[in-house]
């Protein structure tokens, strides 16, 4: 499924569920990006989320990265548990299109694989500030992609540990 046919049924379904709800719910999106002055780089990101009950969101994501030497788009479709006060459990699906190997052959592992990576993860998020998440996770390959994930060679690769944090200004 292409980012735009994701992205457009995962917004149906958000109002599918709106209208059959008691009481509205407010669906958060929030956006983020930045480039350069000569427009190599690019870099954003993308969250839209729907609370299904008070402790508990879907959440459909989506990064972009864009410099001289690679070209990626990620799109993420998670839900979002609250585990403890300021401690969530996430699960779900991503996706992941790197649009560098298909031009160039750069981070091209199999020629005949699939052009996107599919992957299932799991992360603990946790947030000491209002402003700031702290998060670590695991990704397992789904599929035999035509491309490793940036910054990795290793067709052998099947998963990953990753741990990561995102601050608001």
């Amino acid at each position: 499924m292409r980012p735009i046919q994701l992205c457009i049924a995962f917004i149906f379904i958000l109002f599918v569920f709106q209208g059959y709800s008691q009481e509205p719910k407010p669906i958060t999106v929030e956006s983020f990006g930045y480039d350069f002055a000569d427009e190599k780089y690019d870099f954003g990101n993308f969250s839209v989320s729907y609370p299904l009950n008070p402790s508990t969101d879907i959440i459909l994501r989506g990064f972009n990265e864009k410099t001289p030497a690679f070209e990626i788009f990620r799109s993420q479709l998670v839900l979002r548990k609250k585990i403890a006060k300021k401690l969530y459990g996430v699960g779900g699906i991503q996706y992941e299109w790197d649009f560098t190997s298909m031009r160039n052959g750069i981070n091209m592992i199999n020629p005949r694989g699939d052009s996107a990576r599919k992957e299932i993860l799991i992360e603990i998020e946790y947030e000491p500030k209002e402003d700031m998440f702290i998060q670590a996770g695991f990704r397992q390959l789904l599929n035999t992609p035509k491309f490793a994930p940036q910054g990795f060679s290793n067709p052998d690769g099947k998963g990953a540990l990753y741990l990561g944090s995102k601050w608001k200004f």
